[in-house]
């Protein structure tokens, strides 16, 4: 199921990164966009951890846990 969700996630952002480029820009919040990549490396790790490939489970959640809190303080921010 791990392998399904990691199909599904990357090909989601690419096909809306490619509608935003080709068909029509979309008008969603860049916090949108970064917490679904902040999700796909998140399983992408869990996934290379369950495989025992600890460094780049360990770069995975990282990423993640770097753009996760990009949003965060990024929604602070808009709220102050």
């Amino acid at each position: 199921m791990l392998r399904k969700v990691n199909m599904v996630l990357p090909a989601m952002v690419l096909g809306l990164c490619l509608y935003h480029f080709i068909i029509s820009p979309i008008d969603w919040p860049i916090e949108i966009t970064f917490s679904l990549i902040a999700l796909m490396n998140f399983f992408l790790g869990l996934e290379e951890f369950r495989d025992r490939k600890k460094l780049r489970g360990g770069i995975y959640f990282f990423t993640s846990l770097v753009l996760v809190t990009g949003v965060i303080v990024d929604v602070v921010r808009e709220t102050m």
